[in-house]
């Protein structure tokens, strides 16, 4: 924890909220992922994360 404070000069409190932050995020995202792959297949949606482009 000293090292992330010490990198992004920000309090402990910072980086608790950061932390938090991306938990929340990826729970968030891993929520939106697995309905979309119960949907659509997890192929498809491999195949779109490694070439998104259209």
């Amino acid at each position: 924890m000293s090292f992330l404070t010490e990198q992004l000069k920000k309090d402990e409190a910072g980086i608790s909220f950061l932390v938090s932050g991306i938990g929340i995020g990826k729970l968030i995202t891993l929520s939106v992922s697995g309905r979309i792959s119960y949907k659509f297949g997890r192929r498809p949606l491999v195949i779109t994360a490694i070439n998104p482009s259209p």
